[in-house]
């Protein structure tokens, strides 16, 4: 049953193993899937580790019918997420951006570094009712605001007139991201069309990445793709936000956001025009909250106090 999620995955089965500190040492496996029981004489539920980063999911299979058939299709997803961060690894990034960068791990809460609006990540993923909901949050962003990067499911032929709208609605500088730019607070960085926008860490700070490689979670860029490398380089000092959209990038990648201690929450169902990211993502718990269209530049902003405070001069 799970084997048949590697095949969706297109990944090759490299061993098996029965724990995952068995599983840890195929030196062969770029991701690892344990299969454990949930209790004593329960049935048996697959655990996706990801090999790489700081990132565990924990996906419950069902036992029949089309819950099944939807719990492998999710198994499937995110064992290609892992496999796309493992192809993306520190030294893939070192290689692009030049020596200068030195990558550093992700941030945690309880660090003594001092957090500024420098050093905190805003990942937002937005898809169909996008350009109205994004310019009505933008548009109230402080101009002090941390760096946002923002995918948008779209031609590519419209990103850039799609950023200079946003920028001439907002206090903040928006542009196409370009690859190696240092983030700044104060600014807005909208992946580019057919490619994937990522983020790493040197000794200074944010960088973006600009990658390739093939569509994850049906699209690139793709929401999934950028909010977990923000979940594996920014760890707690992030805030991931996924808004009005269809179908069901994001949400595991918001998961992996909150499973790294970030602040996680997502537009509400009223608010937007359709339901399919945000929804997924509350329902597989990526979410803590959602809220309406009107509140959500306010709940950004109160969640870079709430970090800033955590973690004082």
């Amino acid at each position: 049953m799970v084997k048949s999620a590697l095949v969706q995955a297109g990944l090759e089965l490299a061993g098996e193993a029965s724990s995952h500190e068995e599983a840890s040492g195929l030196a062969r496996a770029d991701v690892w899937l344990v299969e454990e029981p949930l209790a004593q004489d329960a049935p048996w539920s697959p655990r996706v580790v990801f090999g790489y980063g700081v990132t565990t999911a924990e996906i419950s299979l069902p036992l029949e019918g089309d819950a099944l058939k939807q719990g492998l299709q999710r198994l499937a997803g995110a064992l290609r997420l892992a496999a796309h961060r493992r192809s993306g690894a520190d030294g893939l990034e070192r290689r692009e951006l030049g020596e200068r960068s030195t990558l550093v791990g992700p941030v945690h809460r309880g660090e003594a570094t001092r957090l500024t609006s420098d050093n905190i990540v805003i990942a937002l993923g937005i898809s169909a009712g996008g350009p109205t909901a994004i310019g009505a949050v933008v548009s109230e962003l402080p101009f002090r605001t941390p760096p946002v990067l923002l995918v948008q499911h779209m031609r590519p032929a419209q990103i850039e007139s799609y950023a200079d709208m946003i920028d001439r609605q907002s206090q903040l500088k928006v542009g196409v991201a370009r690859h190696g730019q240092r983030l700044k607070s104060g600014h807005v960085y909208v992946a580019p069309g057919n490619l994937h926008l990522e983020v790493c860490r040197d000794a200074e700070g944010f960088l973006s990445v600009l990658k390739a490689g093939n569509k994850v979670s049906g699209h690139r860029p793709s929401v999934d793709a950028l909010m977990l490398s923000v979940a594996q380089h920014a760890g707690s000092a992030a805030i991931g936000v996924l808004m009005t959209g269809m179908g069901f990038d994001g949400a595991e990648g918001l998961l992996a956001m909150r499973n790294a201690g970030a602040s996680t929450f997502v537009q509400d169902k009223e608010s937007s025009a359709v339901w399919g990211m945000a929804g997924e993502a509350m329902r597989i718990g990526a979410a803590t909250r959602s809220v309406p269209l009107t509140e959500i530049e306010g709940e950004i902003s109160k969640s870079v106090r709430r970090l800033k405070q955590s973690r004082p001069a």
